[in-house]
């Protein structure tokens, strides 16, 4: 294996870890407040928030993470 390709493993291990990590809680905080009465309509909203908000390694991000929680809830 190669420097490159195992950078390029590492780089990969950190995304699926932080940004799929994050997107997944995002979902979940999703699919538990759906099941509230009246923050049920608002659930989406609230696991993205909540998937951006837990992504504090770079706030450009945030949007990117917020709309890959509603991806794994689709």
């Amino acid at each position: 294996m190669t420097r490159s390709e195992r950078r390029r493993g590492r780089t990969l291990d950190r995304w699926v870890s932080g940004f799929l990590g994050r997107a997944g809680v995002g979902a979940g905080v999703t699919v538990l407040v759906s099941v509230l009465p009246v923050l049920g309509l608002i659930a989406p909203a609230i696991g993205g928030g909540v998937a951006s908000w837990t992504d504090s390694d770079a706030a450009d991000r945030g949007s990117r993470v917020g709309a890959a929680a509603g991806g794994l809830v689709t």
